[in-house]
């Protein structure tokens, strides 16, 4: 489904907590995680513009040149742009590519850049066969958290160019013109070359300067930190649910979407609002049915008013546990409070006890980008 984007219109739409689409133009509303502090709405596939806005900074007196032979240790920075909110942001991983070498870890000694800080941290580089500009590729893995704990993690790259020269007398110095970078935008690298007649261990460092950076999808799903691994398939948070099976008060006969909380909630509970016996519906009931079609009571009540959610995470569908007695995907049980993926085809049980009872299967509909559009949720038994 094509995302035209938002428009003023929806940012209105989005403060009223009930609305799960714009009344104006019918734009689907998701809301980041943590709307209640940023105000955002994020795209399908896309991080919160201020929760997840970091930017990469190479260190005022980095020498970014060197000669054939020789080792450099650049100072980076890692800084957490958003100095209003109090989100930090989690580096999980950092990668490094050298040309002819294979990808190696680089060693972090901490994770979290709160809200307006920065961290440190060193980056090796050569030793350099060849003369000429050695490009270093940096992939660094950020996350995004939320109260709840839900968490949602990017992949984002930078490169250094480095200018190695030959060991004479004589040597290309690069200067490298970050004006203008932008952390969205990625911007433009300007390079000036010039020959000085100095030795390697003359260059002059730079001053303190920004790495553009820029989102690496890819190699999200690639490394399964987004999306369902090597067969690419992703789940946007616009995906739409229809249900299968389900007798007509326990789910809609329509499709629908994640809605205003962005997640489904499921249980024993109804679907209609009562302010005395119903406060929280549930959007699915989760009952028991007998051979002729009577409510199976007993059966019914092992299975907590609210079990479970059904949320999107790192573009995949994750159930989110919400009782004390736990879930089961397939035959994995899973403890309360716990956040874990969906495949096409698992099973879905509340507990061990209703087993073969009550369950619900899921099967996703893609298209040939591999981008779920639909998933059929199905009664298990139905």
């Amino acid at each position: 489904m094509e995302w035209t984007g938002y428009k003023t219109c929806c940012h209105r739409a989005a403060l009223d907590p009930a609305a799960a689409f714009c009344g104006d133009c019918a734009t689907p509303l998701i809301r980041c995680m943590n709307f209640n502090e940023c105000l955002q709405l994020v795209e399908p596939m896309k991080p919160c513009p201020v929760c997840l806005n970091p930017e990469l900074i190479v260190e005022e007196g980095a020498v970014s040149s060197g000669g054939v032979g020789t080792r450099l240790a650049i100072p980076l920075k890692l800084r957490n742009h958003n100095a209003e909110l109090p989100r930090p942001i989690f580096l999980k991983r950092l990668l490094k590519r050298e040309s002819g070498q294979d990808e190696t870890e680089v060693p972090l000694d901490w994770q979290v850049v709160e809200a307006g800080a920065e961290r440190s941290f060193l980056v090796e580089a050569g030793p350099f066969d060849t003369d000429g500009v050695a490009r270093v590729e940096l992939l660094l893995t950020m996350a995004m958290r939320s109260k709840e704990g839900f968490e949602e993690a990017y992949v984002f790259g930078g490169s250094l160019l480095l200018t190695v020269a030959r060991d004479s007398a004589q040597q290309v110095v690069q200067n490298i013109d970050f004006s203008g970078a932008h952390f969205e935008t990625g911007g433009l690298v300007k390079t000036d070359l010039r020959v000085d007649d100095a030795s390697p261990q003359q260059a002059q460092p730079a001053g303190r300067r920004v790495l553009p950076l820029e989102r690496l999808e890819v190699s999200e799903v690639k490394e399964g930190i987004r999306g369902y691994g090597q067969t690419g398939v992703r789940v946007p948070r616009t995906v739409q649910f229809a249900f299968h099976g389900f007798p007509e008060k326990d789910a809609p006969n329509f499709e629908v979407r994640l809605g205003a909380r962005g997640a489904l909630a499921m249980g024993r509970s109804g679907r209609e609002r009562d302010p005395e016996r119903n406060p929280s519906p549930m959007d699915v009931s989760l009952r028991a049915y007998g051979a002729s079609g009577a409510l199976d009571l007993e059966t019914s009540n092992r299975v907590s008013r609210h079990h479970f959610d059904l949320v999107v995470l790192n573009d995949r569908l994750c159930v989110h546990v919400r009782s004390a007695k736990g879930a089961i995907i397939n035959d994995r049980q899973l403890a309360a409070g716990s956040v874990e993926p969906i495949n096409d085809g698992d099973l879905i049980t509340p507990s061990g006890d209703v087993a073969g009872r009550i369950g619900l299967r899921a099967h996703f509909r893609s298209n040939p980008h591999g981008v779920v559009e639909r998933i059929d949720l199905r009664r298990d038994p139905s």
